[in-house]
């Protein structure tokens, strides 16, 4: 046991996909990973976040018994009653829909979501001997993830996801230290269940291909006939927003596995995609309009709270925010002043609410401002060299004094380099520690990074890494955007002058890079922006498709090997293959 004045605070989301432990030392985030990166099985559905406790703790040099509490992100006391068990069988009879599939999926969730079963998860992994476990709502540890990192001293906070224990959007207004609940829709009415259900329907994997239909919608444009059919699934109106149960609770096709019979009759055969499988200006179009009526609704409750508030910050939480799209259209809007949104949106940041929850009960000032998500494991360079020198018949490697000088002459000649540096980041998007970087200013580079190391559609967009000091230069931020969850215009010819980095529709997904954040990134960024003049880079997540972003050096040179990266920069040490010719 560590003998030490410092109180901790272990966060746990599980249960589901994006599992993740987040520790809080005296009311601050030390330590925050998911599951996937360590495991290698992207999103980690049902997993037990055992190996991001175990980093934590090692990180930390600390054992359970050092924890002041643990906390979960589920209100385990509405699964104990007959709370959730009432909800639902009201809700099928309010529709009066034959829901047979849904009714037995939710009472599994009734099953498993119990305080019993979770404190028993918890046991069976990390013993008997525990700190008081404590339950929060799912949607609170979201409003607490993202106003309480925001650095703002009131705000309204919008959390919407594919849903909460029965919740699925819920409007909040933060004063002080006090959060207050305004407004609540509870399942069906669901803007991550809608989205989802186009993605599936538009052939890309659920909860994991949302951000496919994003950018494919950029593609289509305006059909009455399809908005009409989706309008008949979700209704915008002035003041609200509502599903249609049928969908979501009806019954489904026999045919098509998993999906409504409503959903078919309205727009016939789902999207079976295969290598190469060309999208038809049907399906570009029908991802524009549920693009489109996702930014309605989202917009829609804005106004809704501000109109309630008065107040025109706002804090974003949940998965539904994970649309960097959407969140761009409403950092354009008038009523907003200052926005911010915690990077990992989804599930996975669950575990930092939780752990901030805690923290707070338990006495801390949790307040703070979130720069950066650079909460993961880290390797020495020893530790690098050891890994690469039991590949030393199939690589080469050079100890540099200026690493991210000569990454960026590489870049420069349009080489393709993978970067691995510090301690990994969190969240769903590579911010320059576990990147593989490119030269934005080749035409061709997207479709090199796509071809020969993602291996993933030709058609989606890569994003930029600037210098924040010139990041206004080339996008039009109205905002902090040091985390790629926020879409901001190209400003005029900056798709000419980058054209690997700007979408289709002229829109970016930037990353601001601050020299006192992350030095060796920005310097990087500098450095190319001296022989190119333009400090823009590509940056794009150091994985392949269907994996989790890189976590270790053993799986950095794995993929070294088996992709065409030309280059991987990990710690001071710049390697190559075999057999390639490499003068520094």
């Amino acid at each position: 046991m560590k003998q030490s004045k410092d109180r901790y605070q272990l966060g746990l989301l599980f249960k589901g996909k994006n599992p993740s432990a987040c520790l809080v030392k005296n009311g601050k985030i030390v330590c925050f990973a998911e599951e996937e990166r360590f495991i290698r099985v992207k999103h980690a559905e049902n997993e037990f976040p055992i190996m991001s406790i175990e980093y934590c703790m090692e990180a930390e040099g600390i054992e359970v018994s050092d924890l002041e509490s643990i906390a979960v992100g589920w209100d385990a006391k509405k699964y104990d009653s007959d709370y959730m068990k009432e909800f639902f069988h009201r809700s099928f009879w309010e529709y009066r829909i034959k829901a047979t599939d849904s009714i037995k999926w939710q009472e599994d969730k009734l099953l498993k979501y119990r305080s019993s079963e979770l404190k028993k998860e918890i046991m069976n992994n990390l013993g008997e001997k525990l700190p008081p476990i404590r339950f929060y709502p799912h949607h609170l540890c979201h409003a607490y993830s993202a106003y309480f990192l925001s650095g703002m001293r009131e705000a309204n906070i919008l959390t919407m996801d594919g849903h909460g224990e029965e919740d699925c959007t819920v409007l909040w207004y933060a004063d002080g230290d006090e959060i207050k609940k305004l407004f609540q829709k509870d399942i069906p009415h669901s803007l991550g269940w809608f989205y989802t259900l186009m993605t599936k329907f538009l052939g890309f994997r659920p909860h994991d291909g949302e951000g496919k239909t994003m950018g494919l919608a950029a593609y289509g444009e305006h059909d009455p006939q399809i908005r009409s059919k989706l309008e008949e699934i979700i209704t915008v109106e002035d003041e609200d927003y509502f599903m249609n149960p049928e969908v979501f609770y009806g019954e489904k096709d026999e045919q098509y596995i998993g999906f409504p019979k409503k959903i078919i009759e309205l727009f016939g055969k789902p999207v079976q995609t295969y290598p190469g499988y060309e999208y038809s200006k049907y399906q570009k179009d029908m991802a524009y309009e549920a693009q489109n009526l996702l930014e309605e609704a989202i917009l829609l409750m804005a106004r809704k709270t501000q109109r309630i508030t008065g107040s025109r910050n706002f804090c974003l939480a949940g998965g539904t925010f994970m649309n960097c799209k959407a969140n761009g259209v409403l950092a354009k809007q008038d009523f907003v002043e200052n926005l911010f949104i915690i990077p990992p949106s989804g599930d996975n940041g669950i575990s930092i609410g939780a752990a901030l929850m805690a923290a707070k009960e338990d006495g801390q000032d949790i307040r703070a401002v979130m720069d950066h998500v650079y909460y993961g494991p880290d390797f020495s360079n020893e530790y690098i060299q050891d890994k690469l020198e039991r590949h030393s018949n199939q690589l080469k490697y050079k100890r540099l004094d200026n690493i991210s000088k000569e990454v960026a002459k590489l870049v420069n000649d349009s080489r393709i380099v993978a970067w691995f540096q510090g301690r990994m980041e969190g969240g769903a998007r590579a911010l320059g520690n576990r990147s593989i970087l490119a030269n934005p200013i080749d035409p061709k580079a997207k479709d090199k990074v796509n071809s020969r190391v993602k291996f993933r559609e030709m058609w989606r967009p890569f994003c930029p890494s600037v210098t924040e000091e010139r990041a206004k230069d080339y996008f039009d931020i109205k905002y902090p955007s040091q985390f790629m969850i926020l879409a901001a215009d190209a400003r005029e010819g900056v798709d000419e002058l980058l054209p690997s980095v700007v979408h289709v529709d002229n829109t970016v997904r930037p990353q601001e890079v601050s020299r006192s954040t992350n030095p060796k990134y920005w310097e990087v960024i500098d450095e190319f922006g001296k022989l190119s003049g333009h400090p823009v880079i590509l940056n794009t997540s150091f994985n392949v498709k269907g994996e989790p972003i890189i976590c270790k050096p053993e799986e950095a040179i794995n993929c070294l090997l088996n992709t065409d990266i030309d280059y991987l920069a990990m710690g001071d040490f710049l390697v190559w293959k075999t057999g390639v010719e490499y003068e520094p």
